[in-house]
């Protein structure tokens, strides 16, 4: 058997296709993932960051009629669902 480089992080090793490691042992799978999860968060402050796109959106009158009727009840849903 041979012994291939693992991830420090994960348990992603080096038969992965493209696969790559950088100093640190970290895989380009896990520093994606570290980028995605910056650019588009989760959790509550991804609720923040869609509140606000959707805040624009209506300010600017850029949202479709069906689309905002579509958050009007995910909306709605949400507000019973914890209150």
């Amino acid at each position: 058997m041979h012994d291939l480089q693992q991830c420090v992080r994960c348990i992603y090793d080096a038969s992965i296709p493209g696969i790559g490691f950088a100093a640190d042992g970290i895989c380009s799978y896990c520093r994606q993932y570290e980028e995605l999860d910056r650019d588009y968060p989760t959790g509550a402050a991804g609720r923040a960051v869609l509140d606000a796109t959707v805040t624009r959106m209506k300010k600017d009158h850029q949202v479709p009629a069906a689309l905002l009727s579509r958050l009007r009840q995910l909306s709605s849903s949400t507000t019973a669902s914890t209150g």
